[in-house]
């Protein structure tokens, strides 16, 4: 199969279904859990060695987890070019959510395949884009793998405790200092792409590969259930943990257990990783995280009895503020019919129904602004918004 034609069909597989569970400790969670849900050891494999190859090329574009907001900086899918040779691009999740489906579903692409659909703009790095966006990028295509209650967990945090010049630093600092967002009006047509052209410092191409890596590489992440969606939680916990995913003992034993899988093969990609030496000597010297007691309950949309009401109410809720009257697309679009918007406003609280909203406002909902970018906000109030209002 080829990557054109598994693209065209990434959609149809679909994750394994959640049953549910509960673990008194680390240990017990991952091998109930995490371990039945991994990824063929051989495809992990391929995928390693076709990416730690493809960050080498100096013509490399590479994608960065960053300036995604499309109402703030419109920058993704937008191609950047360095005096370096290498190229870059911002995006969000949904690169590495797309490689981690990939590889769950046994397929990666031949070298070549996959090198041309970054250069040329076929891979799909985004799942979603906006219409300025949409106008200058060269990565148009959208993709978005369901992930339905699953999270992408990542080992190795791909936007913080990076060793940089004997300092930790953050992916913020890295991009303020190596791969700013720029102007939008910075990208100028060259043929018929648009570009933007930076000089960068010598060193910035060896940050950019450890977060490259870390943020793609399924060699750094797994699947574990999502602490909450819409209101409603695919796995609590009896201890304080909000997020197994961030919980450090955790992570910290799921390296030892990569590291039990794939051998010198993990330990040397972790070396490539910019690491500080702190986090990785917990990892070479401490064995005993597997014992840790986390009593985890997890499942399809496994929620406590006594918050089963308030979930359900969340769920089907959109509560926002904005300094305007503000129509927020993915707030909204998400309820049903009866699902109810509340909208905190320098001018008192909006409320009302997704139906109301439709019925009254159906300009909004058929406005470009809305459908392609998101968010409409009005600069006055209509006087039709008013039998809305809550003064309080």
């Amino acid at each position: 199969m080829t990557l054109t034609e598994k693209l065209s069909e990434i959609s149809k597989t679909a994750l394994p279904e959640m049953e549910e569970g509960y673990a008194n400790d680390i240990k017990t969670f991952w091998h109930d859990f995490v371990e039945p849900r991994l990824p063929e050891k051989e495809t992990v494999l391929a995928w390693h060695g076709l990416l730690t190859r493809y960050v080498q090329d100096d013509d490399a574009v590479f994608v960065i987890r960053a300036f995604s907001n499309t109402n703030t900086t419109p920058r993704r899918g937008l191609l950047t070019r360095t005096d370096k040779d290498f190229s870059f691009t911002y995006a969000d999740n949904g690169f590495a959510k797309l490689i981690a489906k990939m590889a769950m579903d046994g397929f990666c692409p031949e070298y070549n395949e996959f090198k041309e659909s970054m250069l040329t703009g076929k891979m799909p790095v985004s799942e979603f884009m906006g219409s300025e966006e949409r106008q200058r990028a060269l990565y148009k295509q959208q993709m978005k793998a369901d992930y339905a209650g699953y999270k992408l967990a990542h080992i190795v945090d791909s936007g913080k405790d990076f060793l940089v010049d004997g300092r930790n630093c953050r992916l913020t600092e890295i991009c303020r200092k190596h791969f700013p967002a720029g102007e939008f009006d910075d990208w100028k047509i060259e043929g018929n792409i648009y570009v933007r052209r930076l000089s960068v410092s010598p060193g910035a191409r060896d940050v950019l590969s450890a977060y490259f890596l870390r943020y793609v590489d399924p060699l750094n992440y797994f699947l574990t259930p999502k602490p909450k969606n819409n209101g409603a939680a695919f796995h609590t916990t009896e201890t304080d943990i909000s997020d197994i995913a961030e919980h450090k003992p955790f992570q910290l034993y799921a390296m030892r257990q990569f590291y039990g899988r794939f051998g010198q093969a993990y330990k040397d990609f972790l070396n490539l990783l910019k690491i500080p030496p702190l986090f990785l000597n917990h990892f070479k010297t401490e064995t005993t995280y597997g014992d840790t007691v986390i009593k985890i309950h997890y499942g399809k949309k496994f929620v406590d009895v006594a918050d089963k009401n308030k979930s359900e109410m969340l769920a089907n809720t959109a509560e926002y503020s904005a300094t305007r009257l503000t129509f927020k697309r993915d707030e909204i679009e998400r309820l049903s019919p009866s699902g109810l918007i509340i909208i905190h406003t320098l001018y008192g609280r909006f409320e009302m129904t997704k139906a109301e909203f439709y019925e009254t406002f159906h300009s909004v909902v058929e406005s470009k602004s809305y459908r392609d970018n998101g968010n409409y906000n009005y600069r006055t109030i209509p006087k039709k918004a008013y039998r809305f209002c809550k003064k309080s």
